[in-house]
Parts: C-alpha cells; structure tokens; sequence
C-alpha cells in the first residue's frame, strides 16, 4: 500500500488468521506515530440545541485527509448512533466566528466536524 501522507510503500504484516480479511490502512506506521490525531470537541449552547464541534488536529496542517478515513469514519458512527433523526451534520474545514451566528438561528442540535481546533468564548 501506499501512504497517503508521506508516499512511501509500505506492506501490511499478516498472519493465517488475517490473511483474507480486509484491512484498509491508509498511513505507514512512520506517519502514525508523527502525526497523530488529537480529537477534541466542544460544546456551544445555542437557542434551540447545541453545536459539538470535533476537530481533528490541535495546529492547521495541510494533510490528505484521506489518511484519516478510520478516525472521521469511527466519528460519523459514533454520531449516527447517537443524533436525533432531525439533528443536522456538516463537515467543514474551518470554523469562523461568522458562522456560529448563523448556526444559531437553525433548529435542533448541530455536530460540526473540522480539521483543526479553534476555541470559541
């Protein structure tokens, strides 16, 4: 396989109990451990819900976010399962000040996913 961060070939160790199963790795064990994701989440009141914003890293990067599949595919279950049916998710790079406000005036609970971390008072 190929690494989507540095470029690198790297293969994937198997053994009889693995060797037909899938198994999908977009990072070599080199990027795993230098960049790793640093997952917070905070929570702003709003007038007809919450808005949880996740982030993924805690500094702004310019990383294939496709190497990160496991960890936003993991988040998007781990929403799914507990939102509301009339809940609302959006995937965003950046969060600014200018969009809480309009946020605001939707109804219900909002999960907003983003890159990087940016703290709101």
């Amino acid at each position: 396989m190929k690494c989507y961060l540095c470029g690198k070939t790297f293969f994937e160790r198997r053994n009889i109990h693995t060797l037909f199963k899938e198994k999908l790795v977009f990072r070599c064990q080199s990027c795993l451990k230098k960049y790793p994701t640093y997952i917070t989440v905070q929570v702003i009141p709003k007038d007809n819900g919450l808005i949880y914003i996740t982030s993924l890293f805690k500094e702004e990067n310019n990383f294939n976010l496709l190497a990160y599949n496991n960890e936003i595919k993991k988040w998007f279950l781990e929403t799914i399962n507990s939102m509301n049916e009339a809940d609302i998710i959006i995937w965003i790079d950046e969060v600014s000040d200018e969009l809480i406000p309009h946020l605001d005036l939707l109804d219900n609970d909002i999960y907003l996913l983003t890159k990087t971390l940016k703290y709101f008072s």
